[in-house]
């Protein structure tokens, strides 16, 4: 079954819809709403941006764009939490019973993430790791990482299979089952348009591998203006080519997708 997750950040700065004057309550309910009424089945909250270049804040200033909205939030769409921040989570969990899921972009590798999670989640809430190289925030766009970037870990492949086996690794040991994870190939962080591509062929691969769920965060992603060699592009030719993307991903195997607007 495929789930889609509609993208709400609680920010003024992520780079699609980050705004200082969208930073109020009223505001991110009624996207929320908004989100649910276009279809979506989760709707993924995060209160820091991890565009490239980003700026990393504080958990006292994550937890402060976090907490009202949460407090609040009474509709029939479960949540997701993107935060990689332990006493966020910790936080989150203790004051949200909507929270179905936890999005790391770290990659579920930090003992005091998954040691919050074994503690405080319940056995319900599932877990997404995210693959990345070279940062989170990214350190670089996908036109200015070279082609042999994986080529001194033996390939992107070889790559994704031991980043993803740490991770199950870590999870483990805090006797976090595996039947939780879900493995998000981490689009926009450490890839550049061939890597971008080559995610597709390698889907089929890593879910044999690992037998876990496929996650595929491409939406609105800077490389999609490469795969079409456009300079620029608005919102609707960047969902447009969104949608494209992720259905080569949903054809090769992908589960979850997670977009900033849902169009078909």
């Amino acid at each position: 079954m495929l789930i889609n997750f509609g993208i709400l950040n609680l920010t003024p700065d992520s780079f699609s819809d980050g705004a200082e004057n969208n930073c109020n309550l009223d505001f991110f309910l009624q996207k929320a709403k908004n989100l649910i009424n276009t279809g979506f089945d989760v709707i993924d909250i995060g209160a820091e941006s991890t565009r490239p270049g980003a700026d990393i804040i504080t958990q006292k200033q994550e937890w402060s764009r976090l907490k009202d909205f949460l407090l609040n939030y009474n509709l029939s769409k479960p949540l997701s939490l993107d935060s990689s921040k332990p006493e966020t989570i910790k936080n989150a969990l203790y004051h949200s019973s909507s929270i179905h899921y936890i999005n790391d972009v770290t990659g579920l590798q930090n003992p005091d993430l998954l040691y919050q999670v074994a503690e405080h989640a319940e056995s319900f809430v599932k877990l997404i790791g995210m693959h990345s190289k070279g940062g989170v925030p990214p350190s670089l766009k996908a036109s200015e990482i070279p082609d042999d970037f994986y080529d001194a870990e033996g390939g992107l492949e070889e790559d994704l299979r031991r980043f993803f086996d740490e991770s199950i690794k870590a999870c483990k040991k805090f006797s976090i089952d595996e039947s939780r994870l879900i493995l998000d190939l981490g689009l926009g962080f450490g890839k550049n348009l061939k890597h971008s591509l080559e995610l597709i062929e390698l889907i089929p691969k890593i879910k044999s591998e690992f037998g876990l769920p496929i996650m595929l965060g491409a939406s609105r992603k800077s490389f999609l203006r490469l795969w079409k060699d456009k300079s620029e592009a608005d919102w609707s030719e960047l969902d447009r080519w969104t949608e494209e993307y992720n259905s080569l991903g949903v054809r090769a195997g992908a589960e979850y997708l997670r977009s900033h607007n849902k169009i078909c």
